[in-house]
């Protein structure tokens, strides 16, 4: 087993990406020597990988939604490719010995408005798929906008795919390394005269926004959209993080808490909070208990 698992290790050299499932399931994928390698596991021991495609493969991103269909992206020659899993991946199907079977892969960014392509990120929710990735601008030029398109997935079928959309809408000024948050968040960093910059594309209100402003140079962001707390005025909160680079280059991780579109003054808002001269009906019975 230890040989097994040191195989593994030496055979994964280039930054494996590995993501959480249903029921305990694990997947990951990676790039070796140009090809693209896919594998799962459930409970210890991983799965052989299993070739997504080969030849001259240098980025990729991975995706999962409920139910466990896997969505892979990747660039190639400068265009984008998609694959999906034909049907859900459950504990029974692996225990079974059941494989994961891929769709032929689909050309994304297939157009000379959109290509050549870079730095693919697919994320998906619900019965939607997100792609972004870096392309030239609206003129053809090669001054990075991010472009995103969807699909909407219909099983046993790949995605139905709508047409690209630019995101970053700066013509003259370079855009890259695009992520998303469940689809609804695109951010990206952008080339300002003095450094650079983490932009997210939000949908209500529909604006981009520098989410980042430092004087230093910000690069390569994630982000994570969740449901702001009642107590908050306002709809969503956007948790963002970026590499930050300092004097002396050095670098350090910066993290950001991002709040949007105003809550309308007549929402109900129940707070459960003790003490209060008329209680909170959360604070008149308790059936079980809960953390508070």
């Amino acid at each position: 087993m230890m040989v097994f698992f040191l195989i593994l290790s030496l055979f994964f050299v280039q930054s494996p990406v590995e993501i959480k499932g249903m029921e305990g399931i694990s997947y990951r994928a990676c790039i070796e020597k140009g090809s693209l390698y896919f594998q799962y596991k459930i409970r210890e021991r991983w799965s052989e990988p299993v070739i997504i495609d080969s030849g001259g493969i240098l980025e990729f991103s991975i995706a999962v939604t409920p139910g466990d269909f896997l969505h892979i992206v990747w660039c190639k020659e400068g265009r984008v490719w998609y694959k999906t899993t034909l049907q859900p991946i459950t504990p029974w199907f692996i225990r079974q010995g059941g494989v994961p079977q891929w769709s032929e892969k689909i050309p994304i960014s297939e157009s000379l408005r959109t290509e050549p392509a870079s730095n693919p990120f697919v994320e998906a929710e619900g019965e939607w798929v997100y792609v972004v990735w870096r392309g030239p601008n609206e003129e053809g030029e090669d001054i990075g906008e991010i472009w995103q398109r969807k699909g909407i997935i219909q099983p046993p079928r790949t995605p139905d795919w709508r047409r690209p959309r630019n995101m970053s809408l700066s013509p003259q000024r370079e855009s890259n390394y695009p992520t998303m948050s469940t689809g609804k968040v695109v951010a990206y960093q952008e080339s300002l005269p003095d450094n650079w910059e983490v932009y997210a594309n939000l949908p209500i209100p529909s604006e981009t926004v520098n989410i980042s402003r430092t004087p230093t140079n910000s690069f390569y962001p994630h982000t994570s959209l969740l449901p702001a707390p009642p107590s908050i005025p306002f709809e969503w909160q956007l948790f963002s993080i970026w590499t930050e680079s300092m004097l002396d280059s050095f670098y350090r991780v910066i993290f950001n808490n991002y709040f949007f579109q105003p809550r309308f003054p007549s929402e109900p808002v129940i707070d459960v909070i003790p003490g209060l001269p008329e209680p909170s009906p959360y604070c008149l019975k308790r059936d079980s208990f809960i953390d508070f």
